[in-house]
């Protein structure tokens, strides 16, 4: 039996569904504030000249160092109010949240890369991309820490040794919170089609014993509960 979040590379979360939310007022927000919001030192693959060009996302944060940005708390309380509840999480537990609206514009397949978060937190508010919208490869060597990601001038990752597979992970809703593992594997957007609105969210608490504990136990009881969903590390058979 599985007991460690470390060995699941990607399961749906067992939470209540994502509320309804008025989705147009919620564009309307991101469009207003995106260019305007001002994160000193922030991690943003779009600044990277590297890999601007296969970046498929636009960049937000609702929640930014403990504290809402934009009064999205106020806007959206039933999404803020979510951002805990579907992990589980206390008020004061959770440090960022960073949204990622898909730009409209995008098709093919994004750059390999690993987000740097502990934890791994994720939920789509909407994804309409039913078909193959995530690629998973694993790692060779089974990490216990997020390692560095870089790339070639082909947008190939260098450095972490990577398994000869991919695994594509399997939708379960359109609006999902799932966890995907960013120490044992990389991973790329996949966008058949452009135009298809697909809104994913990073959740990223404060780092503490019992959060690590508590959510360890939820990713593994959500594997367990969504097998046909669940994809697992292995070690490379040679």
């Amino acid at each position: 039996m599985i007991q460690d979040a470390n060995q699941i590379l990607y399961t749906p979360i067992d939470s209540n569904p994502v509320p309804e939310y008025d989705i147009n007022k919620l564009l309307s927000w991101v469009k207003e504030h995106s260019l305007t919001q001002d994160i000193k030192n922030r991690k943003d693959a779009s600044k990277n000249e590297l890999i601007s060009k296969v970046y498929p996302w636009h960049i937000i944060y609702p929640k930014y160092n403990m504290s809402w940005n934009f009064d999205f708390d106020k806007e959206f309380p039933e999404i803020a109010n979510f951002f805990n509840d579907a992990f589980k999480l206390k008020k004061d537990e959770i440090n960022t949240v960073t949204m990622l609206p898909i730009k409209s514009e995008f098709s093919g397949t994004g750059f390999w890369h690993n987000d740097h978060d502990t934890y791994g937190l994720r939920m789509y508010l909407e994804n309409q991309e039913p078909g193959e919208f995530l690629l998973i490869k694993p790692t060779v060597e089974p990490y216990l820490k997020v390692m560095d990601t870089k790339w070639d001038s082909n947008y190939n990752i260098t450095g972490i040794p990577l398994q000869d597979i991919t695994h594509s992970a399997k939708l379960k809703n359109s609006r999902q919170v799932f966890y995907l593992n960013n120490k044992r594997a990389v991973h790329a957007v996949q966008v058949p089609q452009p135009d298809k609105l697909r809104i994913a969210v990073i959740v990223s608490p404060i780092k503490t014993y019992s959060i690590t504990h508590r959510l360890n136990s939820l990713i593994c009881d959500s594997a367990r509960k969504f097998t046909e969903h669940s994809i697992y590390w292995q070690p490379p058979t040679f």
